[in-house]
């Protein structure tokens, strides 16, 4: 039995090795992933847009009643109406304003406004159209803002509408009207050269005896540019808790790794020649027997020089190598002549 625990050490103990060379590098790796998760700070590089500046359109409508009707008193302006009527407010007064939102504003603006006459067919494209140039302006804006009001008749645009169709002989169709307004502006914003055109528009619905415009509208567009900024980096927490019972793990292995060739060792060690002596009896074990050694008086005895020696001697004269464990003695006897071989 000592034989057979020497060998199970000797196997412990290389396992051991093995596994520590192993566990060691894999500790290391893990431990500092599990570091860098939990206490250092990583940042990654995103891409955002930064608004440079904001461009303003929009219309503010009104109309004044200039005729006698049962609901409101001449002169009354009416604001915020879903419909007028032809017979007690024909004139429209819209105000645009432009405005440019930006710390630093130095724009050189020219405005075009015009009403685009049209007759459409069931919302699709129109069978014709009409601009009428109402206002061309030019201002110089900086903190301020653009305003132009003008007063449309939408009465008479309708009669426009329908004085048209009828030298088309177009007897079908839907009339439609459009304020438009052109801004074209050249300069700088935040310090940055710009030129551009926005177009605002405000569609008038005309219908029979009255008109609809919406309320105050603003039409807004921001201009931006694309910016690199670095953000904190959150790992995910599933991978927070996997890196740390990972390296818990492995530490847990590499403790009962150390305890266990401690032990071994402490048990012994490991002799190389008894592991040798052990691997030569299981190489001839189909010709020795297990046996006690008591010592043979008046006996003359032949000593061998190794166990290889004493077995095949045995093979030739058809004997069996009894092995004593305890002494570590290995013998057999013809005619009072013991052939022996002791591995201490």
């Amino acid at each position: 039995m000592a034989l057979t625990r020497n060998k199970i050490r000797y196997y412990i103990s290389a396992y051991s090795a093995v596994i520590m060379l192993i566990l060691v590098p894999a500790i290391v790796i893990s431990g500092i992933g599990v570091y860098n998760t939990m206490f250092v700070v990583q940042y990654q590089e995103i891409r955002y847009e930064e608004p440079l500046y904001t461009l303003n359109g929009s219309y503010s409508n009104s109309a004044i009643v200039m005729m006698e009707n049962p609901l409101w008193p001449v002169g009354t302006t009416l604001s915020d109406q879903k419909t007028y009527f032809y017979a007690a407010s024909p004139v429209l007064t819209s105000t645009f304003r432009f405005e440019a939102l930006a710390r630093d504003v130095n724009l050189r603006i020219s405005t075009v406004t015009k009403a685009t006459l049209a007759m459409t067919a069931g919302g699709g494209s129109p069978f014709w159209k009409k601009d009428l140039i109402i206002s061309e302006d030019t201002a110089q804006l900086n903190s301020d803002s653009f305003e132009k009001t003008i007063s449309l008749n939408i009465k008479d645009l309708g009669d426009e509408i329908s004085a048209i169709s009828g030298v088309l002989n177009l007897r079908q169709g839907t009339p439609s009207a459009e304020i438009v307004t052109t801004v074209i502006y050249t300069g700088t914003l935040n310090g940055e050269e710009i030129t551009g055109i926005s177009t605002y528009s405000l569609p008038v619905e005309l219908g029979s005896g009255y008109y609809s415009v919406a309320g105050d509208t603003v039409q807004s567009e921001t201009v931006t540019t694309p910016r690199m900024r670095l953000v904190r980096k959150e790992p995910p927490v599933i991978e927070k808790y996997l890196l740390t019972a990972g390296f818990l793990i492995l530490v847990a292995i590499l403790i009962f790794v150390l305890i266990t060739t401690i032990s071994v060792r402490r048990q012994g060690g490991i002799d190389p020649e008894a592991l040798k002596r052990e691997d030569i009896r299981i190489e001839y074990k189909d010709w020795i027997s297990s046996g006690r050694y008591t010592g043979l008086r008046n006996t003359d005895m032949i000593e061998f020089a190794s166990l290889e020696d004493l077995v095949a001697a045995a093979v030739d004269m058809n004997q069996r190598v009894i092995y004593d464990e305890n002494s570590g003695i290995y013998f057999f006897v013809v005619n009072e002549l013991m052939y022996r071989y002791s591995e201490n």
